[in-house]
């Protein structure tokens, strides 16, 4: 088992599974998400990449496996990505046991890194909404609904509800 524990959150390696789970100083999407269960079956790859302040613990998902990062098409920044830890100076030498510990299990389990045709991974619970500086977009399942407030164009408010 591998664990590590950052003010950005906490990520645990059981040998089947990444438990990600975001830390009270997180990205709001981060927080939104919630803990995320990764199976070993839908990771592609792990790495660290140390800079002078730390580094970043990275968890590359096999194409297709989230549907998350499906939705965000690549859009996510690191600190709003689930998948990706800021980790401090002092717990480096952590990151790279835990990236060691998920490579040895993809090895001996023979995950392979090529894309999957169906999402291993749960979506966000729903309802799920999110507001802007004009308005707010909420999804139930079905549909998707705006909500313009009164900073919103007239441009925008004229299409209806």
């Amino acid at each position: 088992m591998a664990e590590i524990i950052q003010r950005d959150g906490t990520w645990t390696f059981d040998g089947d599974t990444v438990r990600i789970v975001p830390g009270g100083k997180a990205h709001p999407v981060r927080q939104e998400l919630g803990e995320i269960a990764v199976p070993l079956e839908a990771v592609a790859g792990v790495s660290f990449e140390p800079d002078r302040k730390g580094g970043r613990l990275r968890l590359r998902l096999r194409g297709g496996a989230c549907p998350v990062l499906r939705a965000a098409d690549g859009r996510l920044k690191d600190g709003a990505d689930p998948y990706v830890l800021t980790v401090e100076k002092d717990r480096t030498g952590v990151a790279e046991y835990f990236v060691d510990e998920v490579r040895n299990a993809l090895l001996i389990e023979q995950v392979p890194d090529t894309p999957v045709d169906r999402f291993l991974l749960p979506g966000p619970a729903l309802p799920v909404s999110g507001g802007g500086g004009d308005g707010t977009a909420s999804f139930d399942g079905e549909t998707v609904r705006l909500t313009w407030n009164w900073k919103a164009e007239e441009s925008k408010t004229a299409g209806g509800a």
